[in-house]
């Protein structure tokens, strides 16, 4: 019956917020309808978010790198993270128009995985929008599986971070797997 529950809340706020973020004047706009999104959502679903360590989230640019365990990780940055910040997203989720919508909504950034000349170019043009000033959060897993643990790393993040001359902020996502 949770379950249930749980779907009808995502059932009710999704839509709108999809909608809403694809009709986004600016992808900070839409940062801020899905924070209240997400906030409000695991409020209504009974999931707290409890969020810890904020007091180093930098002023000046960064390049946070989260932990990836569940559809859920998402949506808990959006609730925890008090301001905007660009998402960096696997290429393959343009194949999808739904997803493509929203996600050209908040500014996401698609890198190229599997093509190494396209993945150079991706770190290279993240490397020159965080030095421009523009924060970025990665999954550096890349994607998640049913295996528990962390999986291998993709250089992405890191390397838009040495070039950009920008500190790394780890951010450890916990119970999102045992949630979804």
């Amino acid at each position: 019956l949770y379950g249930l529950y749980g779907w009808l809340v995502f059932a009710v706020l999704a839509p709108p917020t999809w909608l809403s973020t694809a009709l986004a004047p600016n992808p900070a706009a839409a940062w801020r309808l899905n924070r209240m999104a997400a906030r409000a959502m695991l409020r209504l679903a009974g999931m707290p978010v409890t969020v810890a360590g904020l007091e180093n989230l930098p002023r000046s640019p960064f390049v946070l790198v989260a932990n990836h365990a569940s559809y859920l990780d998402g949506l808990a940055l959006f609730a925890a993270l008090p301001r905007p910040i660009s998402l960096v997203a696997k290429r393959e989720l343009l194949d999808h128009a739904l997803a493509r919508l929203y996600l050209r909504g908040l500014g996401v950034q698609f890198v190229e995985r599997f093509d190494p000349r396209e993945s150079v170019e991706a770190a290279r043009r993240l490397a020159e929008q965080v030095a421009a000033g523009t924060s970025l959060a990665f999954f550096p897993e890349g994607t998640f599986t049913r295996t528990p643990g962390l999986a291998a790393f993709h250089l992405g993040a890191f390397v838009a971070a040495v070039a950009g001359r920008v500190g790394v902020l780890p951010v450890a996502i916990n119970g999102t797997r045992a949630i979804l």
